[in-house]
């Protein structure tokens, strides 16, 4: 009789490890938990930015109709408006925000003109002039006074974002008041 044969044998070690499932579960897990940390991570950045977006909407909303309410204002006024507006964002962070308020006269033939403008930062101020406004809030011989909003959203996983930071325009977050005490908002030196 010969001895038994010590050989390693292909055969004999795959039957042995297809019958035999003790690790399969830990494995799935592992191949799948990144996609699953992925998604996760993504929907939190998304809900994020939809939820900052809202604010800004809310924000360029407030400043507008805080302006709206007053017959006059000056320069503290205006500090205290824009200053309002980085309150309201809370708990996102200030220092990506930038606000503006502007008057805007429309004339006796429609014509929408700027007349003055506060911005925080003061850089960001709209010029005096021609501006195009959407046609229905068109009235002869008004005012309207414009808030708005912009801010650089930077995600808090940037791994899992698609881009480094996200910009929330002043086009998508703006409101329009009409000015509710007199027929339009004075800025300083009016009388």
């Amino acid at each position: 009789m010969q001895p038994r044969s010590r050989t390693f044998s292909f055969r004999r070690l795959s039957r042995r490890l297809s019958d035999d499932s003790r690790g399969t579960a830990a494995a799935e897990f592992a191949i799948i938990l990144p996609a699953i940390l992925a998604f996760a991570f993504g929907a939190t950045e998304v809900l994020n930015l939809i939820a900052l977006d809202r604010k800004l909407t809310l924000t360029a909303r407030a400043v507008s109709d805080i302006v709206a309410q007053a017959t006059k204002v000056n320069d503290a006024d205006m500090a205290n408006v824009l200053s309002s507006g980085k309150v309201l964002l809370q708990p996102y962070p200030d220092n990506e925000l930038k606000i503006r308020v502007s008057a805007v006269n429309i004339d006796a033939n429609k014509n929408a003109t700027v007349v003055w403008s506060d911005a925080s930062p003061p850089s960001e101020a709209r010029g005096n002039g021609a501006v195009t406004i959407p046609a229905a809030l068109l009235i002869a011989n008004t005012q309207l006074i414009w808030g708005e909003v912009a801010y650089t959203y930077k995600p808090n996983f940037g791994a899992f974002s698609l881009k480094s930071s996200w910009t929330l325009s002043y086009e998508n977050n703006n409101f329009f008041a009409r000015p509710r005490e007199s027929s339009g908002v004075c800025r300083s030196g009016c009388s």
